[in-house]
């Protein structure tokens, strides 16, 4: 080979890997700035998250034990709307602080179950209600038809009430890997989970 072609082609060699070698390095330097940027994001909401989850996971608790003791108490209208007010403010807040794997999927699912919990709890309200309002003259058939609906409908509320403790297990798990997340780990796209009211009742 001729060595003036020999050095022109040693050039042009050493000049591509030079180019090379700058967006390689150009990468690792960004990729570390970017990590070093989400780390101390993740530092500055973290006591917001955690007071977020406690305060989520402390509400939805006292639901659950609401229902799940030895003898029910039914509610009111009152009540009712009470814990859905409160599942709804819990809710907005834990939306607000993320992220998006924590509120897009174990957190949905809890707010889900919390609602059936509720309207379970309603569901059993107008059962007893009914009962409570047999005419004089029922037959007992009647009466023991009011009285297994007003039972199978407590059943139901206990039933979510089961299915809400479980959700509420899987968000904790979930919650806690996020606060445990010091932003060196590469982010995964969240999981989105739609799911069907028949779905949530079958868990």
């Amino acid at each position: 080979m001729d060595s003036g072609l020999a050095a022109v082609l040693g050039a042009v060699a050493g000049s591509v890997g030079g180019v090379v070698g700058s967006i390689v390095t150009g990468r690792v330097q960004r990729d570390g700035v970017l990590m070093s940027v989400r780390a101390e994001h993740l530092k500055q909401r973290h006591q917001p998250r955690h007071e977020a989850y406690r305060v989520f996971l402390r509400s939805m608790t006292e639901l659950k034990d609401r229902v799940l003791v030895e003898s029910y108490e039914s509610t009111g209208p009152a009540d009712e709307d009470a814990f859905r007010k409160e599942i709804n403010e819990r809710w907005i807040e834990l939306s607000l602080f993320g992220p998006p794997s924590v509120s897009a999927a174990d957190g949905i699912l809890v707010r889900e179950h919390a609602r059936l919990v509720v309207d379970a709890m309603a569901a059993a309200r107008e059962r007893e209600s009914e009962l409570l309002r047999l005419p004089g003259d029922y037959t007992p058939e009647v009466l023991q038809d009011a009285e297994d609906a007003a039972g199978q409908a407590v059943d139901h509320v206990q039933a979510a009430a089961r299915a809400l403790a479980r959700a509420i297990d899987g968000f904790a798990l979930t919650a806690s890997a996020a606060l445990n997340d010091d932003g060196t780990k590469r982010q995964q796209k969240p999981r989105f989970m739609f799911l069907s009211r028949r779905r949530l009742y079958r868990q």
